[in-house]
């Protein structure tokens, strides 16, 4: 351990930037590496001095609160609190109240719901991703349908300049809720969209997957599809 030791800070001694500084204090935080929390702190604090935006801090805050590195949700917390502070969009939100809400992290579900309702409120004027992105997180972090379901309602009301959108939408609404019927009119509304046989295989590959619609029989309509206008 003592020559990993002196790799290690001469990894110290080159670290530039934020990422450097928490690659470093992983592998020196880890029990099956060095397991020196007190230094892997010291460098956590370091790469703090460099964080530059809400994403930084939020990687930060993810690895102070693991049980692997430090364990400490009260240093996590506030680092969270600064991503917050320095949140921009509705992508920065949906990072931080998904890593609130993780059980591994934080596990604050109150705190999460209030980051969830200021990413929501930045969704007006978004395209569709946007809406499936910020739906498909409530899901996942919260496990609410009906609100994830009220956001891909509106995310079908938006609408989509391709047929890719509507695709996307199709799928978020199949692994978030399950609706197969919701989701067919959906992927007919991707259907109208294409315009080359490229759009209908990627449809076709997307519609007979078993994860998501699994109707082989349309899948291969599809692929015909894809065939006659080559």
């Amino acid at each position: 351990k003592d020559w990993a030791r002196k790799l290690y800070q001469k990894a110290e001694d080159l670290a530039e930037d934020s990422n450097d500084y928490n690659g470093i204090a992983e592998s020196v935080a880890d029990e099956d590496y060095l397991g020196d929390k007190e230094w892997a702190r010291n460098l956590f604090q370091k790469s703090e001095d460099l964080a530059e935006d809400s994403s930084d801090y939020s990687s930060i805050a993810d690895l102070v609160a693991g049980e692997d590195y430090l364990g400490d949700k009260k240093y996590a917390k506030a680092l969270y609190q600064k991503a917050e502070d320095l949140a921009e969009d509705l992508s920065d939100y949906n990072s931080i109240a998904e890593s609130v809400a993780d059980e591994d992290y934080l596990g604050d579900k109150e705190w999460a719901v209030e980051l969830y309702k200021k990413a929501e409120s930045l969704a007006e004027g978004e395209d569709i991703y946007k809406h499936c992105e910020l739906a498909k997180s409530i899901y996942l972090a919260l496990e609410d349908k009906d609100w994830a379901r009220n956001l891909l309602k509106k995310a079908e009301d938006v609408g989509s300049n391709d047929m890719y959108g509507f695709k996307e939408l199709a799928n978020t609404i199949i692994s978030s809720l399950e609706d197969k019927g919701w989701a067919v009119e959906i992927y007919k509304k991707s259907i109208a969209k294409a315009e080359n046989p490229k759009h209908y295989k990627y449809l076709a590959n997307d519609i007979a997957r078993d994860a998501l619609l699994g109707d082989k029989k349309w899948a291969r309509e599809l692929y015909d599809k894809a065939l006659d206008s080559d």
